[in-house]
Order: C-alpha cells, then structure tokens, then sequence
C-alpha cells in the first residue's frame, strides 16, 4: 500500500453485560474506495461485519444464547452464521452453528 492510500479500521459496539449486544464493524476501509482519497494502486473491497447476541434466562438453572454474525462485501456473497447454546447452571452449554452455504457444526 503506498503512502496516499488509507486503510484504517473501525468498529462500533452496543452491549448490556448479560443481556444483549449488537455491534459493526469494518476490519479493513480502504478510503479511496469511498471517494476520500485519491486513486488506489491496489484494489482492496470493504468488508463489513455484523454481529448480534442475546442471553435469555429460561429460569434459575438454565439460558438460551441466540448470535448472529453477516458479512457483506461488494465483491462477495453476503454470508450469514447462526448459532444457539443452551446452558445449565452455567457450567455446561451444548447447541449448534449454521452457516449460510450449509455447514453446520456441534458446539458443546
């Protein structure tokens, strides 16, 4: 990357401890893809990530943890991950991962 050019990182995350969070972010912008800089020798695409999870108390020894991450790029399909876990007295947790393009994984 030459000196011109500008790459930075950002991210921004809302969250309540225990409760929920919701958060974006862009790992890589390339300025000069959104017109602030000059011309790019290099042609990098922006990448953006959206994540977002909730805990839910199922009463006093079991939870449910929903999560969400989307990643969109212009230069890419938009890809979506989906995971559950269910806890007991917060000492075990099993549950499941799905990805948009059909792999699914077991988490315990």
């Amino acid at each position: 990357i030459r000196e011109t050019d500008a790459l930075v990182g950002f991210g921004v995350m809302l969250y309540r401890p225990e409760r929920y969070y919701v958060g974006l972010s862009l790992p890589r912008l390339m300025l000069g893809n959104l017109g602030l800089t000059g011309d790019s020798r290099y042609q990098f695409t922006n990448v953006y990530h959206l994540t977002a999870g909730a805990l839910f108390h199922l009463g006093p020894d079991f939870q449910f943890r929903p999560s969400l991450l989307v990643t969109y790029s212009e230069s890419l399909r938009p890809q979506a991950e989906a995971s559950a876990m269910f806890f007991v007295k917060e000492v075990f947790g099993i549950g499941a991962n799905v990805r948009t393009y059909g792999e699914i994984a077991g988490m315990a």
